[in-house]
């Protein structure tokens, strides 16, 4: 039998099918990945009717998946970013109890910071849990027994969600910097919401190095994202205008002022005490700074909702105890030096 070979036609199909063969392997390398990623995973959000820890779940197994099946990395990113966003609203609601980003096997991002001692790499500000104990040790080391709460009780707020642990660590997960954040919250619209960042402490090694002002930025700008509509975050630190103390406790007072303001923080113009929690101590002589969320000004009735919370809800006082009027009574107006409004 013969076959009857036209030139002309070999090279029109050759053509043909090599244009095919381009067209379909770009088709192809846009259509498979999509594809894929609606196979494996199909929606990247669970179902309208899904509870919070339906949803918690939904996202931890999309994140698992896309990982487990090396989906494209900008599919990881999105999984691992909606995992992170669920957590980040809903663990002090739901005390919801994942499995870190770190056992996925996803890296979280590093800072780098060149120091005397070397080049260090920083994750800052992780989300700590209850269950975790390190932090312990360097919260024993840092503050004397009549500033320290139970850490039993601070385990259960931790557990409850009304206080945040935050962590920076080096890239070998040694904790190096914390903070512990009350968070008074509610739904009473005449109360303020607010954040008390009760401690803050680094590791005596690492002091010096600028790990805390790197840490304490960050939390700022992380909690005035996660509650924006707070009036801020308060801080607590040992009076630097005591009478009969030490030289070198006062040095170490007025640097940790320092620090606080180099931080932007404004002092709020009273005359602050918090109680000793040594049973039977007199209540410390103190300040209290804040940095706010939005306008630096608190009018003197707001002021006044602020200490009675952190005395009532923080510190476990009786609302008639003597302390919380004879430090409401210290309010003072705006100073000339002062950045901040107290107006009654």
């Amino acid at each position: 039998m013969q076959i009857n070979r036209n030139p002309k036609l070999m090279i029109v199909l050759l053509v043909v099918a090599m244009i095919g063969g381009t067209l379909f392997s770009i088709v192809w390398a846009v259509v498979w990945p999509r594809f894929h990623t609606s196979l494996v995973l199909g929606s990247l959000e669970p179902p309208e009717k899904a509870g919070k820890d339906e949803r918690g779940e939904y996202y931890r197994t999309r994140l698992e998946k896309a990982i487990n099946n090396k989906l494209p990395a900008e599919v990881i990113a999105r999984t691992a970013f909606n995992y992170a966003e669920w957590f980040r609203f809903e663990k002090r609601a739901s005390h919801y109890n994942i499995m870190s980003f770190q056992a996925l096997g996803v890296c979280m991002p590093l800072a780098t910071l060149e120091t005397p001692k070397g080049t260090i790499k920083l994750h800052v500000c992780k989300d700590g849990t209850f269950e975790n104990t390190e932090w312990i040790d360097l919260y024993e080391e840092a503050f004397p027994p009549s500033q320290r709460q139970q850490l039993d009780d601070v385990q259960r707020q931790l557990k409850d969600g009304v206080m945040e642990l935050d962590e920076t660590r080096d890239s070998q997960e040694e904790i190096l910097c914390m903070t512990l954040t009350e968070v008074f919250g509610g739904d009473e619209s005449s109360e303020p919401n607010l954040l008390l960042a009760c401690y803050t402490a680094v590791a005596h090694q690492m002091r010096g190095l600028g790990i805390g002002s790197i840490h304490r930025r960050k939390l700022g700008e992380l909690l005035s994202t996660e509650y924006p509509d707070y009036l801020g975050i308060f801080s607590e630190i040992e009076s630097t205008k005591e009478k009969g103390v030490d030289a070198k406790d006062m040095l170490i007072r007025t640097k940790r002022k320092s620090f606080f303001m180099k931080l932007g923080l404004i002092p709020v113009e009273i005359d602050y005490l918090f109680p000793s929690y040594v049973p039977g101590e007199p209540p410390l002589e103190g300040e209290l700074l804040w940095v706010p969320f939005g306008p630096p000004e608190l009018q003197k009735s707001v002021l006044e909702k602020v200490l009675r919370r952190i005395y009532v809800e923080g510190y476990n006082l009786d609302h008639s105890d003597p302390l919380i009027e004879r430090v409401l009574k210290t309010i003072k107006l705006k100073s000339p030096a002062s950045s901040l409004v107290a107006l009654g």
